[in-house]
């Protein structure tokens, strides 16, 4: 994949990168990565990619192209004719593929929710310390208690080792605020079918090499775990299975334009120059500048949901007393604080994501923002809305389980179609070969074509 169109500047300030002209410029980045600066259409890199993927789930579903097998058996121009066998595909590879695809899972497993703030980390160690200090304090206890008669024994659980503490704190416990994360969860997998998520996200793994989730906030009906299709799916170069050196993510979404109205609340006038950029993939003729609107709406086009890697610059103004902070109030990037002694700037840079739509191969994007309710991991590192894992992938190129049993299924293909044709081959022991019936010529005066009809025929029944 050859970039051809420079990216925006990564060093831009924050206010710059949260406009619409900054989106559009990496969006129309990704467009030529991938549609070649267009709308999509003939070889590029999308395509070529789409159909890889299309035909390999051919492939499992015992629909791939049987003529690669036929070629096999022309010997010569119109000797298949004389060959009576059943191209239909033996379909060996769904099995397999399948008892992959079906034992992966996560039945074995349940969630344990830990928190990792600084209170609630205080909170467990200082329960922990107490109950090592009463187990360690035991033995003196019972000593008081037998030799004084005065009862000094701890209240409640008192451990009689490590091991059981351990058990204990994974049992007992665990604060309410985890259980009822770990409920959240749960229920939020319940509502977005996660199962067949699970299911369709595993075929693509075992089929394909590459499996995609998108995770997003929806005003309505909170958070939404969408199943990717693959085929629609784009990203930067990447070496790492867990796609963490991935800057980019993008899905190719067709709608009508009546739905991009509706999302990005475009104008009459915009409307119809996407109409007119999108003509050429429909039969209609109509005047776009003229036309009744609502005659437009029906009209399909590609739009792509992205979302990509930047930083963010948090600036903060710092008044001072007596060389000390007193005061910290937020400003906007481009704040200088005067040149005072009690006056500074505070900077804090993290990365973050960006997303939005953009309607391929035009001028136009909307909902572009920072990326709602970003989750970050141990390290304060972002993790994208779009969760991309493969099997195996090297320089953007993959590999999957299915790859390595075609040359296998093929061979097995090629082994029965044989096998048809050896048995239609079966002659009696005695073959006569009339010359006087081959010395007659044809109606077309062709004595060779004639011969080499009537050996093939010989030949192949």
């Amino acid at each position: 994949m050859k970039n051809q169109t420079a990216y925006p500047n990564p060093s831009e300030k924050w206010s710059e990168k949260t406009k619409n002209s900054y989106g559009l410029k990496f969006a129309k980045a990704m467009g030529v990565d991938w549609f070649s600066g267009g709308i999509i259409e003939g070889n590029c890199q999308f395509n070529e990619n789409k159909d890889r993927i299309r035909e390999n789930r051919q492939y499992v579903r015992g629909e791939n192209d049987a003529e690669k097998f036929k070629q096999l058996f022309q010997g010569e121009k119109g000797a298949l004719e004389m060959v009576n066998l059943d191209w239909r595909i033996v379909n060996v590879v769904r099995k397999f593929c399948r008892v992959v695809s079906n034992g992966i899972g996560d039945n074995g497993y349940r969630l344990d929710i830990r928190a990792n703030d600084r209170l609630s980390l205080r909170i467990e160690r200082d329960k922990r310390d107490k109950h090592l200090q009463d187990m360690r304090s035991m033995p003196l206890l019972k000593q008081v208690q037998d030799q004084l008669g005065v009862n000094m024994m701890p209240q409640g659980f008192v451990p009689k080792d490590e091991e059981e503490l351990n058990l204990y704190e994974q049992m007992k416990e665990k604060p309410i605020i985890e259980i009822a994360e770990e409920i959240t969860i749960d229920y939020i997998k319940k509502i977005n079918n996660w199962s067949n998520v699970e299911k369709e996200k595993n075929k693509d793994l075992v089929d394909n090499g590459i499996a995609g989730v998108r995770i997003y906030t929806d005003p309505k009906d909170g958070i939404k775990m969408q199943f990717l299709d693959i085929e629609y799916l784009i990203y930067s170069n990447v070496d790492r299975n867990d796609f963490s050196d991935c800057h980019y993510y993008g899905y190719v979404d067709t709608v009508t334009i009546g739905d991009i109205q509706r999302e990005g609340n475009f104008d009459d006038v915009t409307i119809r120059e996407i109409a007119k950029v999108y003509s050429k993939k429909t039969e209609y003729s109509v005047d776009y500048s003229q036309c009744d609107i609502s005659k437009l709406f029906g009209y399909e086009i590609d739009v792509l949901r992205f979302a990509f890697k930047t930083t963010k610059k948090d600036v903060y103004k710092n008044v001072k007393r007596k060389g000390k902070t007193v005061k910290i109030s937020k400003r906007d990037d481009s704040y200088n604080p005067p040149e005072r002694n009690d006056y500074g700037k505070l900077e804090s840079i993290k990365d973050t994501w960006m997303e939005g739509s953009y309607v391929i191969g035009t001028e136009y994007i909307f909902s572009y923002k920072e990326s709602s309710n970003i989750v970050r991991d141990e390290i304060n590192k972002p993790i994208s809305p779009f969760v991309i894992r493969a099997t195996d992938i090297y320089r953007n190129k993959l590999h999957s389980f299915l790859d390595d049993i075609k040359p296998l299924a093929d061979e097995l293909q090629n082994i029965h179609n044989k096998i048809q044709h050896l048995r239609s081959e079966l002659k009696p022991d005695l073959i006569v070969i009339d010359e006087d019936v081959l010395a007659e010529v044809d109606e077309e005066g062709n004595k060779v074509g004639f011969y080499k009809e009537t050996l093939n025929m010989l030949n192949v029944k």
